[in-house]
């Protein structure tokens, strides 16, 4: 099973004459005819964005979109990585004690760690350890009641690539200074979550658990769901806060937002958060 969503920015300048998106998808390339030819095997989901600024700089969107469904589902895997950084910082603007180069680790783990290197870990090689620490500080509850205050359709279910990854009681994390414990956040019990209910919530014909070979579809009722509308949504939060209510902006500093600008950037050869002048199109 295959999924195509575009999360990014292609820096290109100008304005599209014809919809890109039917430019793109009826072009002669091989590989995406053959994607075209089997559209319900491949579960295609395209969202773009032109930015468009006018004579006085100010900005406009131009939107184009191919068979976007937010319910019919796909598995988000580390696009999720984007929100929870956001949500990790603004609550971590709320403590004085704290900042991103704070020392802080998991209680009962080894690795001490602070946020500014494991969001770049998160920007630089898609981190789960390093997503799991954010995570940790955060929960389900928070996270979930967040991104819903901020408009923002989704339902975060687990942390990545560990055993018992759902587990609803979060564990205390430790903040440091010179080797003193400043701050310590409780154990906290999360509320269940109803099972997704969309179509196309069973993929494949089959899944490994360990060693083994389970000969059934898989069921995602209960996995991560962020569809391409929201991490869209996401995107232009963090970028033009200015098109949202307040309530639903992610509330950062421009300390914070110049951070993820040059790291994401230093990291990836290139990023999808760009200047306040840039001019271009967002996927």
């Amino acid at each position: 099973m295959k999924y195509v969503t575009l999360l990014g920015i292609l820096l290109m300048m100008g304005c599209a004459s014809v919809s890109p998106i039917k430019k793109a998808i009826t072009s002669d390339d091989a590989k995406l005819n053959t994607v075209m030819t089997h559209l319900p095997i491949h579960e295609v989901q395209i969202l773009f964005s032109e930015v468009v600024r006018d004579k006085d700089g100010k900005v406009k969107f131009k939107e184009d979109k191919f068979q976007v469904d937010d319910d019919h589902y796909f598995y988000p895997a580390s696009t999720v990585k984007l929100p929870i950084v956001l949500l990790a910082l603004e609550k971590l603007n709320r403590n004085k004690l704290l900042n991103i180069h704070t020392p802080f680790k998991v209680e009962n783990d080894w690795v001490t760690s602070t946020f500014a290197k494991d969001i770049i870990a998160i920007f630089a090689v898609s981190s789960n350890a390093a997503f799991n620490r954010l995570f940790e500080y955060l929960g389900q509850d928070e996270i979930n009641q967040q991104l819903k205050d901020k408009g923002i359709n989704a339902k975060i279910y687990h942390r990545l690539s560990i055993p018992n990854s759902d587990n609803l009681t979060t564990t205390p994390v430790l903040f440091y200074k010179n080797d003193s414990v400043i701050y310590k956040t409780e154990t906290k019990a999360n509320q269940p979550m109803a099972p997704l209910q969309l179509n196309s919530i069973s993929k494949g014909i089959g899944y490994t658990i360990g060693d083994s070979l389970v000969h059934q579809p898989m069921h995602f009722s209960k996995k991560n769901y962020l569809p391409i509308r929201s991490l869209h949504g996401i995107l232009k939060r963090l970028m033009y806060p200015e098109f949202f209510p307040k309530a639903q902006q992610f509330d950062l500093t421009a300390e914070d937002r110049q951070f993820l600008i040059d790291n994401h950037g230093s990291a990836s050869q290139g990023s999808w958060l760009q200047p306040r002048g840039f001019s271009g199109y967002l996927c």
